[in-house]
């Protein structure tokens, strides 16, 4: 009879304890889901930066520039900003420019550094036609160096990796 009643009173609790929304219960769940919402709410919404390559010559920049604009359609100068006075003086102090779609800023350094570019960043171009990578990497190499000849690679029909004049590398696919 003990055990009876023993058994009864478990029972009783363990179906008291069904009952009450315990953390991790299909009860519990919504509330902590909105619990969770409103935290993330509160918390400040972080914008994504705005990415530009930033281009940094030693006088050149202006003629660097203009070259590049030159090169792609619908490209443009968008500002342009002199050093007023000092070595850099008439020199670009800053000045950004869009190719396909895609802004980039320009400055000359009025100090000289021990550094320049390195092929181990560059501008990769994907060309719409044969012709269009032909003639960025005729007028891209001259005065600069090839990296890679034109030709068929494993990974593109048409590739090409030159350095122009200024020392930026600029790799150009075509498929």
């Amino acid at each position: 009879m003990r055990f009876l009643a023993v058994a009864v009173v478990l029972a009783l609790l363990l179906a008291g304890c069904e009952s009450k929304d315990e953390p991790g219960s299909e009860k519990d769940a919504k509330p902590r889901a909105e619990a969770k919402e409103r935290e993330n709410s509160a918390k400040p919404q972080l914008k994504a930066p705005k990415l530009t390559t930033f281009l940094m010559f030693e006088g050149k920049a202006e003629e660097a520039m203009n070259f590049y604009v030159s090169l792609f359609p619908d490209a443009k100068v968008i500002t342009l900003k002199r050093h007023p006075d000092g070595p850099a003086k008439d020199k670009v102090y800053q000045a950004t420019f869009v190719l396909s779609g895609r802004e980039f800023m320009c400055y000359d350094s009025p100090a000289p550094h021990g550094f320049t570019f390195t092929p181990a960043v560059s501008i990769f171009v994907e060309c719409e036609s044969k012709e269009r990578i032909d003639t960025l990497a005729k007028k891209l190499s001259e005065g600069g160096q090839v990296v890679m000849p034109l030709d068929e690679y494993p990974f593109s029909k048409r590739f090409t990796w030159v350095q122009d004049k200024f020392g930026v590398s600029w790799q150009l696919k075509f498929n």
